[in-house]
């Protein structure tokens, strides 16, 4: 090997992080996005269908740090007094990638992951600079690991013992950030008010190299254009797992776009949670996460039709530990004040948006929940119906047919039946507000109810107290999970959630819209 080349072999299998794959996968793309410059570039011969061998100048190697660390000055501070330099991010430009999601990878590199130390080879670049590290890759063979250019790792330990690494291996991992996606955390607290929570970074864990590179041009070009404020929509997660169902859902999408029978070039997504606290970056949480395209897919779905972070939350949590979507929701209850969850005329401005967001996406996953106990009565009998899916749309029938009855007593209203394709019902104010009154007292009632012997009284003594028409079947359903010491707790969480959702009214609503109530009110028909 002459003495002014370097040559570095890759082995995925053999690389010891998912960072570290991420870090190859990101360096074969910024060189595929290149190949048509007219600069140097390292020779790259695939041995194997898992190894890859890079050959090194020092002009191969300038040219490929240089468009990967070009930046700018931009200024910063309220009256920009001060010069910051800032990655150009051409490579994100030239795959596509939408406006809103280079700026929110640019200010999440900045702000967790690329510690001041570590921001010459940008500061270079914006100066006007070459960048060059060849004297390093030359003379040193291990070389120290940071939390800057590995997440979680730091220079050393409480013993004082440094991290150290290879020197090629370490070379790879200043080119995961290419590849990575940036969600932002966001909490709503009791008032209503949201906050963020540093950024959530999601990397994936490549396992096939030439699929990803090919594919991941492909996936920046499909992300919403959708912004909140400077934002891009889809990037807020309620916990940091949703970051990787987003990311995994993206792949899905990109993925089956091109072929139905796809073979994935990632199983495994990370997810790192941090949050920079004055000039130290916390590391608060790491979770991985395997793609699941049914659970992306419907993911996908609640991204379209669900924006209350609460319920997100909770649905993400229960999809992941693979419980109905309901389950334990009655613990989310007993966090947030009553006026966040059932809509009413007394409440805040903010809570009562929160509510109605609540109750709409509550309508969305039931729906969703009818057309998947649709197909699965087309592959079984009825008998054979999963209880889960049985017991959620009779516990919502049952609350829905109380709450209609002692409105209409109340007000002398009588709601109309719907059909398939009727104008949607208008209700009176006087209706509207007896309603909301009645689903509060129910709600406030059944939150105060910590045992089951005193929900099953409450619930047998109040809702059961009308005529509800309920098959022999069912009401030995709703007795056993009553009697069940688990599952009365799903039975609460139900009972309260088709109370918020009873509580909105819409005031303009689609013939479409209205199918959909149709369809969750025909349900638990026989």
């Amino acid at each position: 090997m002459p003495k002014d080349t370097l040559s570095f072999t890759y082995d995925v299998y053999a690389l010891p992080s998912a960072q570290h794959r991420a870090g190859l996968a990101g360096l074969l793309i910024l060189c595929d996005l290149l190949a048509n410059e007219n600069v140097p570039l390292p020779v790259i011969i695939r041995t194997s269908p898992a190894q890859y061998t890079f050959t090194w100048t020092p002009e191969s190697l300038e040219s490929v740090l240089n468009y990967y660390y070009d930046a700018e000055l931009e200024t910063v501070g309220k009256e920009g007094a001060k010069l910051k330099a800032k990655p150009k991010a051409l490579f994100f430009k030239k795959m596509g990638m939408p406006e809103p999601w280079i700026r929110l990878w640019k200010d999440a590199l900045y702000r967790v992951i690329k510690h001041p130390m570590c921001l010459k080879e940008y500061e270079k670049r914006a100066a006007g600079q070459r960048v060059n590290g060849w004297e390093a890759l030359q003379r040193k063979k291990k070389g120290e690991l940071t939390s800057s250019l590995m997440i979680g790792t730091m220079a050393q330990n409480a013993e004082q013992v440094a991290f150290q690494g290879d020197v090629q291996d370490i070379f790879l991992l200043q080119f995961w950030p290419l590849v990575m996606a940036v969600f932002c955390p966001t909490t709503i607290d009791r008032e209503g008010n949201t906050a963020y929570q540093g950024d959530v970074i999601a990397i994936p864990d490549v396992i096939d190299t030439e699929a990803f590179r090919r594919e991941f041009p492909s996936l920046v070009q499909r992300l919403s254009v959708e912004v909140s404020g400077i934002r891009p929509l889809n990037c807020f997660v309620s916990i940091p797992q949703e970051g990787a169902l987003g990311y995994a859902a993206n792949f899905v999408q990109a993925q089956l776009a091109a072929s139905p029978f796809y073979r994935f070039s990632t199983i495994n997504v990370e997810v790192y949670h941090l949050n920079k606290k004055g000039k130290i970056v916390q590391l608060l949480s790491q979770a991985r996460l395997t793609i699941d395209t049914e659970l992306a897919q419907e993911y996908i779905h609640l991204q379209k039709t669900v924006k209350n972070l609460i319920l997100k939350e909770r649905w993400v949590l229960n999809k992941l530990a693979r419980r109905p979507w309901y389950h334990h929701f009655e613990t989310v209850f007993s966090r947030y004040p009553q006026d966040q969850f059932v809509v009413n005329s007394k409440s805040t401005k903010s809570n009562a948006w929160i509510a109605r967001q609540f109750a709409k996406g509550i309508s969305q996953l039931w729906s969703q929940s009818y057309q998947l106990e649709r197909l699965s009565r087309m592959e079984v009998t009825p008998a054979d119906v999963i209880q889960g899916e049985a017991i959620e749309f009779t516990i919502f029938n049952l609350v829905r047919e109380y709450v209609e009855a002692k409105t209409s007593a109340k007000t002398a209203i009588q709601k109309p039946k719907f059909k398939k394709g009727d104008p949607y019902w208008k209700a009176p104010p006087n209706y509207e507000d007896e309603c909301q009154k009645i689903c509060s007292k129910i709600f406030f009632r059944l939150r105060a109810c910590k045992s089951r012997a005193d929900f099953m009284r409450y619930f047998t003594d109040t809702l059961c107290s009308v005529p509800h028409g309920l098959s022999k079947e069912k009401y030995q359903l709703i007795a056993s999970v009553l009697m069940d010491e688990d599952q009365w707790l799903d039975m609460k969480s139900l009972t309260m959630l088709a109370l918020s959702k009873l509580s909105y009214f819409h005031k303009s609503e689609s013939s479409q819209t209205v199918n959909q109530k149709v369809q969750i009110e025909e349900a638990s028909q026989p």
